[in-house]
């Protein structure tokens, strides 16, 4: 089986993935360093009639790096790789409850562990912005695992700037 993820030594590996969910989900090969990583959240979302989940990664540069599910979700070496790396689970009953259905957009935070299970972007209907926002991923200008962070989220990163 080709990898198109994988953790080797203090990096995130990303292959080039030959098989998109859609053009705008087209990841780019890149290498993510582990200790740069502040933040790793889950977001459902809906793609046409199909759900799609993102592992949605936050560096310290604030750089949003969306990682389709389908890319990983069959690789039970990265899966019990990372959660031992972040201490965590990629797949757990918090995560189960997340329903791609839900018009809201839901997504929560699962590293730190001192932010786990809370909402990594405001939903869809909060407000004018993450309203256009959800519009806007909807027709694919914008990457589906983005979104626009919790003000709880911007703090913590505000913090780790220090």
């Amino acid at each position: 089986m080709k990898k198109y993820i994988e953790i080797v030594n203090n990096y995130i590996q990303i292959y080039d993935v030959d098989f998109p969910i859609s053009p705008a989900e087209k990841i780019l090969p890149q290498i993510i360093k582990i200790d740069e990583i502040l933040l790793i959240g889950w977001a459902v979302r809906l793609l046409g009639d199909d759900e799609a989940a993102f592992l949605v990664i936050i560096n310290n540069k604030k750089d949003i790096i969306p990682i389709c599910g389908s890319y990983f979700v069959t690789d039970k070496e990265f899966k019990d790789n990372f959660n031992k790396r972040f201490n965590t689970q990629l797949y757990s009953e918090k995560l189960n409850e997340l329903d791609p259905y839900d018009s809201k957009g839901k997504s929560i935070i699962i590293y730190p562990s001192t932010l786990f299970g809370k909402p990594l972007y405001k939903e869809n209907f909060s407000g004018v912005l993450p309203f256009l926002h959800s519009m806007a991923r909807s027709v694919m200008l914008i990457k589906l695992g983005k979104g626009i962070l919790t003000d709880e989220c911007k703090e913590y990163l505000k913090k780790q700037e220090n």
